[in-house]
């Protein structure tokens, strides 16, 4: 749920903890904060411990439960043995799998990024090398089955930045590790507008649920005021005002505006579309075909197909205009 990060209030951990009673302890997770041992008062004014351990692996939880029913939580970041038998287990594993995720699938004499050189991740912010080529891995997987007019995803799911150099079946694995599956759905026109401006909501702060895209193109102006609304659990409701209200403007598929009326063939993720990711509403879908790939898999015959990564995918190609 997240302690004081990017979360509404009435769903955050402190929130929950001081509107009940009966709670010993609560583990949160997710938010990728580093709490070690925070303190909240229940409703009946008891001092309810909080813990989280951030992300990849940095720290290990520890909870004790103390013979008198004291509860204490502290974070481990540095381990210094390794149990024997996990260790053998975790090398079986490697072993079994090792030839497969280290299997060459192209090259790039670039990096494909989604962090600028200062970690920040700016695919949430703006339009990335890397997120052109994963949206046009989507419509590359599309063809196979009929074919798609414009592909997107949630700046989220893709996740670490890849060197210049020989590319493998576990880069993209590590880009796209959630296994969300590749679909294809018709959507209404004002549906992909409405879309894409609860995608750019949190402008200029970094969103998971900002929109990579291809086939599309879109302008933000990030001075306006955000008309979307969304409920206590961030989904989209409506969009207030009228059309000059909105931050997205100028959307072109296959660089012909928009048609609000007309129904669009889209490629993108489970997580996204069906799963309502990062509070995604998409009214009015109906759902062609479920299960077409896995996405780093996709992303895996988009990159063998093309064997080195053309220069185009260098730079960002324009897709996304924020003003």
């Amino acid at each position: 749920m997240g302690e004081y990060g990017d979360t509404v209030k009435n769903w955050s951990a402190p929130f929950i903890i001081s509107k009940t009673k009966g709670i010993d302890a609560l583990i949160d997770g997710h938010s990728h904060e580093v709490t070690p041992n925070l303190k909240i008062k229940n409703l009946d004014g008891k001092e309810i411990p909080i813990t989280q351990t951030g992300t990849k692996l940095t720290h290990i939880g520890k909870l004790t439960i103390n013979k008198n029913g004291d509860i204490s939580t502290e974070l481990i970041d540095k381990v210094e043995s390794k149990d024997e038998k996990i260790t053998a287990l975790i090398d079986e594993f490697k072993a079994r799998y090792e030839d497969t995720i280290k299997q060459p699938i192209g090259y790039t004499s670039f990096d494909l990024t989604v962090t600028d050189d200062n970690g920040n991740r700016i695919v949430r912010i703006q339009e990335t090398n890397f997120g052109d080529l994963v949206t046009d891995a989507f419509l590359f997987e599309a063809e196979k089955f009929g074919g798609a007019e414009i592909a997107m995803i949630t700046a989220g799911s893709i996740r670490v930045n890849i060197k210049s150099g020989i590319l493998t079946y576990n880069d993209a694995l590590t880009v796209m590790p959630f296994g969300n599956t590749v679909d294809i759905y018709e959507i209404p026109g004002q549906t992909i507008l409405d879309e894409l401006e609860h995608g750019v909501r949190k402008l200029p702060d970094l969103s998971g649920g900002f929109l990579q895209v291809s086939g599309l193109s879109y302008e933000v102006d990030a001075s306006k005021e955000s008309p979307v609304i969304v409920d206590d659990k961030g989904f989209l409701i409506k969009i207030s005002g009228d059309i000059k209200d909105r931050r997205v403007r100028n959307v072109l598929v296959n660089n012909e505006p928009i048609d609000p009326e007309r129904i669009y063939r889209l490629v993108s993720t489970n997580y996204l579309v069906s799963q309502n990711g990062d509070g995604h509403i998409f009214s009015g879908k109906k759902t062609i075909l479920l299960d077409m790939a896995v996405d780093a898999d996709a992303l895996s015959h988009y990159i063998k197909s093309l064997g080195v990564i053309p220069e185009k995918y260098r730079n960002p190609q324009g897709r996304i205009k924020i003003h």
